[in-house]
């Protein structure tokens, strides 16, 4: 009985604490950035992305199932589609 009450009494101290630390939580004062809005071209990136699901990349376990011609043309409508994406992005 007096070991129940000890754990009961110390997961509550422990509850107790976690709620005032939670309460008394400030987030320090950082840098604040300013940003502009951008400007997205809804029709270009529609067309672009209906080009690349139409690309046939399937991939399966048995390597003869799929066909390679497909992921290659995906890979290069990429850079053709998403050029501003290659200027800044190294490709794997």
């Amino acid at each position: 009985m007096i070991i129940a009450i000890c754990v009961a009494s110390s997961f509550a101290l422990l509850v107790l604490i976690t709620v005032l630390r939670a309460m008394l939580f400030r987030p320090k004062d950082g840098e604040k950035r300013e940003y502009s809005p951008i400007e997205v071209d809804a029709e270009r990136a529609m067309r672009s992305l209906s080009t690349l699901v139409r690309c046939k990349t399937v991939s399966d376990r048995n390597k003869k199932l799929e066909d390679g011609a497909e992921f290659e043309r995906f890979r290069r409508l990429l850079p053709e589609l998403f050029p501003s994406v290659f200027e800044v992005c190294e490709c794997e």
